[in-house]
């Protein structure tokens, strides 16, 4: 299942996220400075949340196996042909 990632691909995959916001806040940032006055507050508060949204990725964890014993979770995260493989593995205790 291509949704389940090993722990490098996974924290490569943060690291991308994480420079793809940094690259996002830069832009933002010089929007904002051309911003009229009267919305630096709700930028503001948007350019904070950017930055919460950075310390959030970094604490994520990957999906794993276990989570997907969950079948809410399963029929949430898993495509058509990823649950038909699951449900099989499981039925034959693979």
């Amino acid at each position: 299942m291509d949704i389940i990632k090993s722990k490098s691909e996974y924290n490569k995959m943060k690291g991308d996220m994480k420079k793809n916001i940094d690259t996002f806040i830069d832009s933002f940032d010089t929007f904002i400075r051309s911003t009229s006055p009267r919305y630096w507050r709700v930028t503001g508060t948007a350019y904070n949340d950017l930055k919460k949204l950075k310390d959030t990725i970094e604490e994520c964890e990957p999906l794993t196996y276990k989570d997907l014993e969950n079948a809410y979770l399963r029929d949430q995260v898993l495509t058509d042909e990823e649950k038909e493989l699951y449900n099989n593995s499981n039925k034959y205790n693979l």
